[in-house]
């Protein structure tokens, strides 16, 4: 059975739980179906979703490799030292302001110092604006290695969500100045393999594509409920890819007259139709 085969026997539901749970066990070191995998053991569905597993095994084993090198010296932080002594509203409108004239004076050191000390006594909306601080005077201090580690730890353990994307944004903002689209790709990797939301799914698969992955970015991207599978990604990929029955049929259910004329006429030309 192909692989758009398997994904109807088992149903988009299943599909999109099944393919959750895998990126979970990623994400926890580890590679392989759950469940029995005796042949007699396992009703027809069964039987499907184990091929349907080891048709995604390059993928998984892919995103493994990258969250293992992008988690590489970074672990949470002890619960018992994770406590926050919340600082004095006063002080810490006052950290604030003295750190943000150390930053005029072009004193990194100081300011790194004082974004340092609000960054341990802050929650919320002032710890976001400390670690902000603090990675803006790593960079301007030459430190980029340790502003990335602090980055990265706050993607994969911090406790605010808010916190997590925006160490997400600046570490890709970081890479696509330094021209290192393969760091990058390890970024969303990694992102999603430890928070396989619908966006940072869609990030990935496009990231993948990026890189000439286009089979993987085909079952990232149909592993995704259908109402947020772009059309304009499902053709380029499949084309990219030469799923000519998925192309075939996302072009006919292409809701925009100009997306689907334009890929109409390369496939026209690939076909040998020039005029």
């Amino acid at each position: 059975m192909g692989y758009l085969g398997l994904l109807e026997t088992l149903g988009g539901a299943a599909v999109q739980a099944l393919f959750l749970k895998a990126l979970e066990r990623v994400s926890e070191q580890r590679v392989g179906p759950a469940g029995s995998s005796r042949a007699s053991a396992r009703s027809e569905k069964q039987d499907a979703y184990f091929d349907l597993y080891n048709q995604w095994l390059p993928l998984l084993r892919f995103v493994r490799t990258r969250y293992v090198l992008f988690s590489g010296g970074i672990h949470p932080v002890p619960e018992e030292k994770n406590q926050v002594d919340l600082l004095h509203p006063d002080l810490i409108q006052a950290l604030i302001q003295q750190a943000a004239a150390a930053e005029q004076a072009d004193d990194w050191q100081q300011a790194l110092t004082l974004w340092s000390r609000l960054q341990r006594g802050s929650t919320g909306e002032r710890l976001l604006e400390a670690r902000s601080g603090q990675i803006d005077a790593l960079l301007q201090l030459g430190n980029a290695y340790l502003a990335k580690q602090l980055l990265r730890h706050d993607l994969l353990y911090a406790a605010q969500p808010l916190l997590q994307q925006r160490a997400l944004n600046r570490l890709s903002e970081l890479y696509d100045r330094a021209d290192d689209p393969e760091a990058g790709l390890t970024l969303r990797a990694a992102a999603a393999g430890a928070e396989p939301s619908s966006r940072r799914l869609l990030e990935f698969a496009q990231a993948l594509a990026a890189s000439g992955r286009n089979r993987f970015a085909l079952q990232v991207l149909l592993a995704l409920p259908p109402t947020e599978r772009p059309q304009s990604l499902l053709l380029a990929f499949s084309y990219a890819e030469g799923w000519w029955g998925l192309f075939e049929r996302s072009l006919q259910e292409a809701g925009d007259p100009a997306l689907r004329a334009l890929w109409q006429g390369y496939q026209a030309q690939l076909d040998g139709d020039h005029q």
